[in-house]
Formats: C-alpha cells, sequence, structure tokens
C-alpha cells in the first residue's frame, strides 16, 4: 500500500487563489445568467402589457357601438372613463415612486400624477351624478376638474422640456410651436364663429375653448420630449406617453367644438379618444417603469 496516496497534501497558495478566482468567476457568471434571465421575463411581460393595450383599445371601440342604442349607455361608458382613468392614474404613481416627488424627473410625474388624478375624479363625479340624477349643466364640475388636470400636466410638462432645451435645435421649437400655434387658431376660430358669446354663456366658450388648448399644448411638450429622449432607453415610453397625449389632443378638440355646437351627449363616440389616451399613458408609464428598474439594478 502506498502511505503516500492516504497522506492529504496541504494545497498550495496558487490552488488556493485559484480556486477563488474560480468561484468569483462562477458567481459573476450566474448572476448574469440570473440578470438576462429577469431582463427577459420583464420583457415579456412588457410585451403582454402592450398586447391587453392594443386588445384594449379595440374593446373599448367595440363597446361604444354596441351601447349607443342602449339604456345603459351613459352609466357603461361613464365606469368604462373611470376604470381606465384609475388604473392610469396606479401606473404614472407607481412611475413617480420609483424616481421620488422632488427629484428634476419626479416633478414631471408629480403634475402628471396630480392631473390624471383630477379627470379620474371628474369621471367619479359624473358616475355619482348619473346615479342620484342630477345635471350641473355646462360647465359642470366635472369640465373644471378636466381642465384643472390637463394645467397640471402641462405645468409638469414645461419645466422638465425646458431644463432639457439644450438637446432640442431652434429649428424645432420654432417648427412645432408654430404647427401648435396654427392648430389652436384654426380650432379657436372655428369655435369662436360657431359659438354664440353672450354674457351668459362667455365662461361655458372659455371652457370650451380650453379643452382644445390644453390638449394641443400638451402634445406639443410630450412630442418634443420624445424628440429629446429618442435615442435613450425611455425612447419607447416616451413614444406612447406621446401617443397618449396625442390622443387626448384629439378628443378635447372634438370635446370643445361638439360641446360649443351642442353635438356632444355622455357617451358620445368621441370618448373613445380619451380611452385610448389612457391606455396608451398607462403602457407609457408601465414601460418607463420597467426602464428605470433596468438603469437601477
Amino acid at each position: 500500500m502506498n502511505v503516500t496516496r492516504c497522506v492529504q497534501r496541504t494545497p498550495t497558495k496558487f490552488q488556493i487563489l485559484a480556486s477563488k478566482a474560480f468561484g468569483r468567476r462562477r458567481d459573476g457568471l450566474a448572476k448574469i445568467y440570473n440578470r438576462r434571465e429577469s431582463t427577459r421575463a420583464k420583457a415579456l411581460v412588457l410585451r403582454t402589457k402592450q398586447v391587453l393595450a392594443f386588445l384594449s383599445g379595440i374593446g373599448v371601440a367595440l363597446l361604444y357601438a354596441a351601447v349607443q342604442a342602449s339604456d345603459i349607455r351613459i352609466l357603461s361608458t361613464d365606469l368604462l372613463l373611470l376604470l381606465i382613468s384609475c388604473v392610469c392614474t396606479f401606473s404614472a404613481m407607481r412611475v413617480l415612486k420609483r424616481w421620488g416627488v422632488w427629484s428634476k424627473y419626479g416633478k414631471l410625474y408629480l403634475g402628471g400624477s396630480l392631473g390624471i388624478a383630477l379627470t379620474a375624479l371628474g369621471n367619479a363625479v359624473e358616475i355619482g351624478s348619473v346615479l342620484v340624477g342630477i345635471d350641473y349643466g355646462y360647465p359642470s364640475p366635472v369640465d373644471i376638474l378636466d381642465v384643472t388636470g390637463g394645467l397640471l400636466i402641462v405645468l409638469g410638462l414645461f419645466p422638465f422640456l425646458y431644463s432639457l432645451r439644450r438637446n432640442l435645435t431652434r429649428e424645432r421649437i420654432v417648427i412645432f410651436s408654430v404647427c401648435a400655434l396654427l392648430v389652436i387658431g384654426s380650432v379657436g376660430l372655428y369655435m369662436l364663429r360657431s359659438g354664440t358669446w353672450s354674457a351668459k354663456l362667455a365662461f361655458a366658450d372659455l371652457v370650451s375653448l380650453a379643452f382644445p388648448v390644453l390638449g394641443v399644448v400638451g402634445f406639443t411638450l410630450a412630442f418634443l420630449l420624445f424628440l429629446v429622449l429618442k435615442e435613450t432607453p425611455m425612447a419607447e415610453s416616451w413614444f406612447a406617453i406621446a401617443l397618449g397625449a396625442l390622443f387626448f389632443s384629439a378628443g378635447n378638440i372634438a370635446y370643445g367644438i361638439a360641446t360649443m355646437r351642442g353635438w356632444y351627449y355622455v357617451g358620445n363616440p368621441l370618448e373613445i379618444l380619451w380611452n385610448w389616451g389612457y391606455v396608451a399613458l398607462a403602457f407609457g408609464f408601465e414601460a418607463e417603469k420597467k426602464e428605470f428598474d433596468e438603469y437601477h439594478r
């Protein structure tokens, strides 16, 4: 029997260092693998939310088409708006929590979250008035909440865009500002010509005019922010946010004209644009949350 084989050899210093290096490399590879798997899982979740958002948009249009001649048109469409606006508010507040309320980017989402929350509150007030049977007339508290919410969103977008103004060329700022003014001017002139400007209805006409103005300004600011951030990891989220702002802008223009012309009624198909806006914004906020989590891992 060879006695030397039974003697346990003491590992050399080189063997100890090599073992430690191999262990660190193995742990590092495991972390990289787990990170990749986590990234793939989150990407799959985001794509699933994207599909659900698309299907939700189709479902909204089908629901509005189905209830136009129904007795539940008012209640069903109001409940749908309330549900989607609450989901959008929840998504915005999740992103706000990630960034922090008082950070530069958090202040943007603070204004957005409060603005969307006010529109959701307006939808709740609308449902309450329907259930109780109260007719506030026009402009109602719901309209005032919507205008205030739109103003808060614009006030949240503008300071953040101003802080990134160096990343925008002067030509882009001038072109988009002129386009926004042309749209606002054209819509405003059409509404003023079709409206009745008596002392009794002057405030109502101003509220009607505020909807397209805030919608166009909000979309212009959101799209300019998308142009600034399109080369960053936040490009996908801000494309969805700009798309949601576009839907809201079109919906607000249609609503302002319809109210001044007397065409609007609760459950009007133009509300589909608002629903699509909420869906696009909610998806953008969820994408923003994913991008934040990936960057701060």
